[in-house]
């Protein structure tokens, strides 16, 4: 079984990590996101030993872009429909919401 041994000494899959990651980014500060470095401590916290890069792995692979990019598509706070480069049914279109994604405009 792949994954990772957390603090219990039981094995949380790769999946499982990445969902945990998933809503940290959504429900991060629009100021200050979350860096690699910044999801390991927190994911440290819930008992899952995970490293940094291995924190970035599993981000990229979920087609979020790095915390200093999320910084500035937060700043730009667009309107315009936002789409990943992977899931193209993935779009947000409501008065300044916007994507973390890795994305592009339509």
């Amino acid at each position: 079984m792949k994954g990772l041994v957390n603090q219990t000494g039981k094995i949380d899959s790769a999946m499982y990590v990445k969902q945990r990651i998933e809503p940290l980014i959504a429900a991060e500060s629009h100021e200050a996101p979350l860096s690699a470095k910044m999801l390991t401590e927190t994911l440290q916290q819930e008992g899952i030993q995970i490293s940094r890069r291995t924190a970035a792995k599993y981000r990229e692979e979920l087609n979020i872009v790095r915390s200093a990019k999320r910084v500035h598509l937060y700043r730009l706070n667009t309107t315009k429909e936002i789409r990943t480069k992977k899931s193209p049914s993935a779009t947000t279109t409501a008065e300044g919401d916007f994507s973390y994604f890795e994305c592009y405009s339509t």
